[in-house]
């Protein structure tokens, strides 16, 4: 009878502690471990940053999705060693530096779009506003120090490399609406989705308009966005992203020191009106190779539209055309 009340108790004992070792179990089990981070930009192959001989930032995604920012810039500010300067006080140009380097119009370092650059043929100049906005983006890639043994031009302070979101996997649509300061508005929409499991697609539009921060720095922008993805096989796949941008904007005139200190906003003249058009096609193709290596092919063609136009005290009109193709 000892025997079987012993029998009992050790079965009602189980049952009780049962549920609590299961949860600990699971506990356990739910333990989330973070992998480093790879980088590609610092050596053109995927890379873990502690393994670097360089500095190199990541800006991730999920920084980007806790963020407030609009636009790259705003992404990039909180770097060491980033240097940003709004040339025209309405956000349409900045001049970008890494570690010292002279900023003047982000001509020292290189600016790319899934390893295309985006620096113009011409003057190294970067436009901004053609870039992806952060909703687009899955993490940037800051190298600081010279790259140009690895990318050629424009790399003599660094590199930057934003690399964008594949096309979701479901169907989705998105209209936003943004309203703020200095009579700013953004509108945008865009729409994406998968195909048979091997294509993808992303078609965006977006608007934006204001009046900058200073005086005579009014501005308008549009931008057409397309991105076509297709699985070839589980270690291939081909990108195609199409787009055309379009952007206006007053250029505010120089102020005294003087005036600064009254009032920083102001402008008591107007240098000129700058017109920009772009129309850009990449097309890439990665494949991994390998166990740690990929293979990765690229073709890029870009048209830049700009006619800057000074007011009519002064003379020398900029209008050109420059078109850039390489892979």
């Amino acid at each position: 009878m000892k025997n079987w009340k012993l029998l009992g108790l050790f079965v009602v004992f189980t049952a009780i502690l049962s549920p609590q070792a299961a949860v600990a179990q699971q506990e356990d089990d739910a333990t989330t471990y973070k992998l480093d981070e790879v980088v590609v930009t610092a050596t053109r192959k995927e890379e873990k940053i502690k393994d670097l001989p360089g500095s190199v930032s990541v800006v991730t995604r999920a920084e980007i999705e806790q963020s407030d920012a609009k636009e790259v810039p705003e992404l990039l500010q909180s770097i060491p060693g980033v240097t940003f300067q709004d040339n025209y006080g309405n956000g349409t140009q900045f001049s970008f530096g890494l570690r010292g380097v002279n900023p003047g119009r982000c001509n020292k370092v290189l600016v790319m779009v899934n390893g295309v650059p985006m620096n113009s043929g011409h003057t190294g100049t970067v436009f901004w506003r053609d870039l992806p906005a952060p909703d687009q983006i899955e993490k940037i890639e800051v190298v600081k120090g010279p790259v140009s043994a690895l990318y050629g031009g424009f790399g003599i302070g660094g590199a930057v490399n934003i690399i964008t979101r594949r096309g979701p996997l479901r169907n989705q649509a998105a209209v936003k609406t943004e309203f703020g300061s200095d009579q700013e508005k953004r509108v945008s929409a865009e729409i994406g989705g998968s195909l048979a499991q091997k294509f993808s697609y992303q078609v965006g539009y977006a608007y934006q308009e204001g009046d900058g921060w200073r005086d005579r720095a009014a501005f308008d922008a549009h931008k057409i966005s397309g991105k076509l993805g297709y699985a070839i096989s589980d270690r291939a796949d081909i990108e195609l992203d199409m787009g055309h941008v379009s952007n206006n904007h007053e250029v505010p005139g120089d102020i005294t020191r003087e005036q600064f200190e009254e009032d920083p906003t102001q402008a008591q003249s107007q240098i000129g009106l700058s017109d920009l058009e772009r129309v850009f096609t990449n097309l890439v193709y990665r494949q991994d190779v390998g166990e740690d290596d990929n293979l990765r092919l690229s073709w890029y063609y870009h048209q830049y539209d700009l006619d800057y136009m000074f007011a009519s005290y002064r003379t020398g009109n900029y209008f050109y055309d420059v078109t850039t193709t390489g892979g």
